[in-house]
């Protein structure tokens, strides 16, 4: 009896056992391998890659993998291009290309894949994988390769078509008209290659296929090859440089507005040598502002305008015409504001801009008071000579507080209008705050004016400018401490600004140049810089 309890514990105290044991237990995944990083490979090819005497209108590709197709409609260049799009299908491991219509003779076909080639699981690119075949009876195996650059910054682009035609048929409307003989695309780097070209002269041509019909649409940036290049010359590798094109020839009248009373905008392109007046005459101000991509305005300003229409003179060098201005109905004399410069260093002056032309500045103490610390100063008054702007001209000094107080009407504009109190403060650095700048910029001896700028690491900002047109010395002192690059710009023209390209006109944008080095400035260390121009112009 004991033996049998005993074995009915020993029993029970197995299955308790068992059971802890599988409320412990965790459920854990099985571990996989190692990620597979493979791109498919190619198996067989049918017809034979780089066959020759090609008659057929269907290709296989048999990979090793389950394959899929990615952004084929971008990635997939077919030169030169066929007159119907091909059928791109997958079946599991292969891909067929059925061609439509008929092919051209004796002609080198070129299928690019790009990236569209990725295996089935991980996405792992078959990078440029390319099926050839002629139907003729040898295969085209000269190239053309090189790079795109953006002409005003030497920045590179993806996805710019890179485009062949045929000299014997080619007229500056052919790329409007007809999609190119052969093209490829720029990759990541803005490098290109047109590969199996025949020996034939060829115009090249580059641009942002925006609406991707292999066509010039107005508008679209643009790079191009003056002379002809022919396949079988040694120096086959061609840079071009694109630009976004002029959408105004120069002094193109792009808009006339009145916004509000007595004050009159005409919005010009790029303009040169152009002159607005009233027909009646009347005293009256011209205020002129650079604006974005050579779009600048003209602003006058008169009292004696009030909401009626005004005829103006318009005169450019080639040109002279009558332009009639109408107000808005709603158009009422504006407001007077005024705004003061703000990060003021040692070597600058205080800047009271204002949005109309000055009439009256009442400068007595109770109305201007400029302080150092607590001691009023006299800075010199300097009035622009267009009434835009007043300068407060005073040598400042290190670690001062400053402040500028405008008691209430102490400007008046030529409408009557006056202005509200203001008040600014600021302090200065210390010398020992600033870098100072030498550049011995040796010119290349060419008959050729340049610019020099000193520009932001980043190319967000000029900071200083200069015109080159021999060897010389540039002292720079105050500049913040920060990395700075200096650019040259081939002024051809000797205008003072780059000039965009123009493709009908075949007119290249003027050349840029970077000296290679990024220069450090550090606070209150100084540094000397030589730059041989000819080493880096070309």
């Amino acid at each position: 009896m004991q033996s049998t309890r005993r074995l009915m514990a020993t029993r029970i105290s197995l299955v308790l056992f068992i059971l802890l044991l599988a409320c412990c237990a965790q459920i854990v995944a099985p571990t996989g391998g190692a990620q597979d990083t493979i791109p498919p490979k190619v198996e067989k090819e049918y017809p034979s890659n780089k066959k020759t005497s090609f008659t057929g209108n269907k290709i296989t590709i048999k990979f090793d993998e389950y394959i899929q197709l990615k952004d084929a409609e971008e990635q997939i260049v077919i030169s030169p291009p066929l007159a119907e799009k091909p059928l791109f299908t997958v079946l599991g491991k292969s891909l067929n290309i059925q061609l439509m219509g008929v092919l051209s003779p004796g002609i080198t076909y070129t299928i690019n894949f790009g990236n569209s080639i990725t295996d089935n699981h991980e996405g792992n690119i078959l990078s440029n994988y390319s099926y050839i075949f002629s139907t003729g009876s040898f295969i085209d195996t000269l190239s053309i390769s090189g790079s795109l650059k953006q002409a005003f910054n030497l920045k590179t682009e993806k996805g710019l078509s890179v485009c062949l035609y045929p000299i014997d048929s080619f007229i500056d409307s052919t790329i409007y008209k007809q999609k190119p003989y052969y093209f490829t695309k720029t990759n990541e780097s803005g490098f290109y290659t047109l590969p199996n070209l025949p020996n034939q002269t060829y115009k090249l041509v580059a641009f942002k296929d925006e609406n991707k019909n292999l066509k010039y649409d107005k508008g679209e940036w643009i790079g191009f090859k003056e002379e002809p290049i022919n396949t079988s010359d040694s120096n086959t590798v061609k840079t071009l440089y694109f630009f976004n094109p002029n959408l105004y020839g120069i002094n193109k009248l792009v808009d006339t507005f009145s916004r509000e009373q007595g004050r009159f905008t005409f919005v010009v392109f790029k303009p040169t040598g152009v002159t607005v007046k009233p027909i009646i005459p009347v005293n009256y101000h011209t205020w002129y502002k650079k604006g974005k991509d050579n779009i600048d305005t003209l602003t006058l300003f008169s009292s004696a305008w009030k909401t009626d229409s005004v005829l103006f003179s318009y005169h450019t060098p080639i040109l002279d015409s009558v332009i009639v201005v109408k107000p808005r109905k709603s158009s009422k004399a504006g407001k007077f504001e005024i705004t003061l410069n703000k990060d003021i260093e040692l070597n600058d002056s205080f800047i009271i801009n204002l949005n109309h032309p000055l009439e009256q500045f009442f400068t007595d103490t109770a109305k201007l008071k400029v302080k150092e610390d607590s001691i009023l100063i006299n800075p010199t008054i300097i009035l622009a000579p267009n009434k835009e702007s007043i300068k407060l001209f005073y040598p400042l000094k290190e670690k001062q507080k400053y402040s500028l107080i405008l008691a209430d009407s102490a400007i008046k504009d030529i409408y009557g209008n006056y202005s509200k109190a203001e008040k600014y403060s600021f302090g200065t650095k210390t010398i020992k705050d600033y870098s100072s700048l030498v550049l011995s910029v040796i010119h290349p001896n060419d008959s050729n004016q340049y610019i020099l700028q000193l520009i932001d690491e980043n190319e967000t900002k000029v900071i200083k400018e200069f015109i080159i047109t021999k060897t010389t010395d540039i002292n720079l002192e105050y500049v913040l401490p920060a990395k700075y690059r200096v650019k040259f710009i081939q002024d051809t023209n000797t205008n003072g600004i780059w000039d965009n390209g123009d493709y009908m006109a075949h007119k290249q944008p003027e050349k840029v140049f970077y000296y290679p080095d990024v220069l450090t400035l550090r606070a209150y260390w100084d540094l000397e810089q030589t730059i041989d121009m000819g080493k880096i112009v070309d």
